[in-house]
């Protein structure tokens, strides 16, 4: 999980000079603080690998379907071949 900081003090001194007192400017910056720290953000970075997991994975499997159709078009065509000799 990202780690993003936040200034409390000018979280404080900007409610104050809005007009909300020291002690609850100081409450609601210590309750946006701790929901900030429960909450879990993807940033860009996350996104970025998410990405590069999932694409990896995607080619992956790509190449195993290719393998395996392949694999099913050689037995398809061997199988033609075969049925052809027999008549």
């Amino acid at each position: 999980m990202t780690v993003i900081t936040f200034d409390t003090l000018k979280f404080v001194e900007h409610l104050k000079h809005s007009g909300i007192s020291e002690k609850k400017a100081k409450a609601i910056s210590e309750a946006f603080r701790d929901a900030q720290s429960e909450a879990e953000i993807a940033t860009r970075k996350d996104l970025r690998d998410f990405e590069h997991r999932v694409n990896n994975k995607f080619n992956l499997m790509e190449y195993r379907i290719m393998t395996r159709l392949g694999g099913l078009i050689t037995v398809v065509g061997s199988l033609v071949v075969l049925f052809q000799k027999m008549l």
